[in-house]
């Protein structure tokens, strides 16, 4: 997710992903026969499955299912070498067409526009905005470590 970030097609994946994270955490997924799977479910529902993190994602992934989605917006800002800018004149462009977003900026004073350094980051539009890399990434540890203590358990299936 991180190395395909920038582009915008990004957050047409988001939903496959969602769904995949979800599924990884299926009761029929993880289940064993064996008599100690009980005790270890019930652990894991617990100390794993309740965290916020995941019932948000959750609840992402069924509006995104069931409903509409949640819309995912690129934010997009720029660094420059400049403490500040000062100028009668600001034109900032941002160029979408090559897949990874590109920028300039032009001032009053340059004669002609620079390549700025943009930074992009993807943001469910809900109140607070989470960073969806970020949320995702927690999301993924969580269930890393589900599977790691699945594992560790070693049950006869």
């Amino acid at each position: 997710m991180r190395a395909n970030a920038h582009f915008y097609e990004f957050k047409y994946a988001l939903g496959a992903f969602l769904s995949a994270l979800f599924s990884c955490t299926e009761h029929s997924r993880l289940f064993s026969n064996d008599p100690r799977f009980k005790g270890w479910y019930r652990d894991v529902k617990a100390t794993y499955l309740g965290s916020e993190t995941l019932a948000r994602l959750f609840r992402l992934r069924n509006v995104e299912v069931h409903q509409q989605g949640t819309d995912t917006l690129q934010r997009i800002g720029f660094e420059t070498s400049e403490d500040r800018i000062e100028t009668t004149h600001l034109e900032f462009t941002i160029d979408f067409s090559q897949g990874t977003p590109t920028g300039t900026l032009k001032t009053a004073e340059m004669p002609e526009a620079v390549p700025v350094k943009l930074t992009s980051k993807w943001v469910w539009d809900t109140p607070d905005s989470p960073d969806v890399i970020e949320l995702c990434s927690t999301g993924v540890a969580i269930v890393s470590k589900i599977i790691d203590y699945r594992n560790e358990q070693a049950f006869v299936d």
